[in-house]
């Protein structure tokens, strides 16, 4: 079970060495001269905002922990109604948050997990 949980670390490993022989260091453009994030911390920051988004649902799973322990439960109106009510919150809170997300990146360059790590977006390529 360790090695099988070390295996996408391992990759990450590798594909960073072999990145660092590709590698630009730092990005120019009309705003200046930037280093780029390592592959690390995007990693990490991508793992923060990932957590935001599903956090609430993780919630809203352990509060129906109780009712899905009684099958007879799932039949009535009230399980019907909590699982609705529930799904229509995660729809909402999903769209919300990338709502939120884009206009952060959009407008300031940052999610979350970008601030908290101190990365910035200063530029898009295509």
């Amino acid at each position: 079970m360790i090695i099988s949980a070390s295996i996408p670390f391992i990759i990450a490993y590798v594909i960073t060495k072999w990145m660092e022989n590709y590698r630009i260091t730092e990005f120019s453009c009309n705003v200046g001269n930037a280093p780029y994030a390592s592959l690390w911390k995007r990693g990490i920051a991508r793992f923060i905002d990932t957590l935001i988004y599903f956090l609430p649902m993780i919630a809203g799973q352990v509060y129906f922990v109780n009712i899905y322990k009684n099958p007879l439960n799932m039949l009535s109106f009230d399980f019907l109604f909590k699982f609705q009510f529930l799904f229509l919150a995660w729809l909402v809170w999903m769209l919300f948050v990338a709502v939120i997300m884009c206009y952060l990146e959009g407008k300031y360059g940052q999610t979350p997990g970008k601030k908290l790590l101190g990365i910035r977006v200063i530029a898009v390529s295509y």
